[in-house]
């Protein structure tokens, strides 16, 4: 138990930058997914022709 310990507290700083980095990236996918919905439905799709 205390090499685990002595592990985590080595690499501390590398776990946390990834965990950081991944949250990062995961919260900049929903912004632009929200913005992304909120562009398709504010378009006026009614002056689409139709075939």
């Amino acid at each position: 138990m205390e090499r685990v310990q002595a592990w985590l507290q080595e690499n501390l700083t590398i776990i946390l930058g990834v965990c950081v980095g991944v949250a990062v990236i995961e919260l900049l996918g929903m912004l632009l997914s929200i913005c992304l919905f909120r562009h398709i439905h504010s378009e006026d799709y009614s002056k689409v022709p139709k075939y």
